[in-house]
Order: C-alpha cells, then sequence, then structure tokens
C-alpha cells in the first residue's frame, strides 16, 4: 500500500471526534469521565463531585491528551513523587477503560484524572 494512502488511513481513524462538534465531543468526555469514575473516590476519602470531574481543565484535558503522552506524563509525575509504578498499574487504568467503553482517544486524560484525584499524584500543568 502506498505510504500516502497508509498515513491518510491512519488519520482518519486517529481523528474520530472530528465529524462531532464542539459541544458533541465534550458531551463525549463528560459521559466517559462519569463512567470510569462512577463510585469513586479521592484519595483522602469521600466522593468527586461531578463539577470537579466535569471541570474545563479535566474534558480539555480528556479530549486533547494522546495515549503516549499520557503515559509520559503519568510516568513523570509518579517518578517525581519519589513513588514506584509498575507498568501494571498504568496497564490496570487504560484496562479498565477498555472494558468501559471508553474510547482510547479519551483513556490518557482519564488516567491522569484518575492517578491526580484517586491517587493523590501531583502533576505539573
Amino acid at each position: 500500500m502506498p505510504r500516502q494512502k497508509l498515513n491518510q488511513i491512519v488519520n482518519e481513524e486517529d481523528d474520530q471526534f472530528s465529524c462531532l462538534t464542539p459541544e458533541e465531543a465534550r458531551q463525549i468526555a463528560k459521559d466517559s469521565i462519569s463512567a470510569f469514575f462512577k463510585n469513586r473516590t479521592f484519595k483522602w476519602g469521600g466522593p468527586i463531585p461531578e463539577h470537579i470531574l466535569h471541570s474545563d481543565v479535566n474534558i480539555d484535558k480528556v479530549l486533547n491528551t494522546s495515549i503516549a503522552d499520557g503515559v509520559d506524563q503519568v510516568y513523570y509525575a509518579i517518578h517525581k513523587a519519589e513513588q514506584d509504578c509498575p507498568p501494571e498499574r498504568v496497564l490496570a487504568v487504560l484496562d479498565e477503560c477498555s472494558k468501559k467503553w471508553i474510547s482510547k482517544e479519551l483513556a490518557a486524560g482519564i488516567m491522569i484524572m484518575y492517578f491526580r484525584l484517586c491517587e493523590g499524584i501531583k502533576f505539573e500543568v
């Protein structure tokens, strides 16, 4: 297959949200966040309020973080916090996203949210 055609296919598959309005994409992100964080609590206890889960910062992070960037950010933040992070820990969060039918395009941002809210890891903004 010619390289140009292969790149076109890859780009079309990677950009599944391009046919949505910004409002539709944000709603899908909110629905995915709600599905993942249902019954989850802050690291220090207590439910995570919807206004925090659905903040503009979190929605933007979920919509704009690739898997590669998300994994890099998680490992960097965990290393900076001087905590051990076996790959299984990161993969378990991504696997849970998959099991909840969360799009791979949104999983990295949700993973960052999980480590920040549920594991107490600080991330640079």
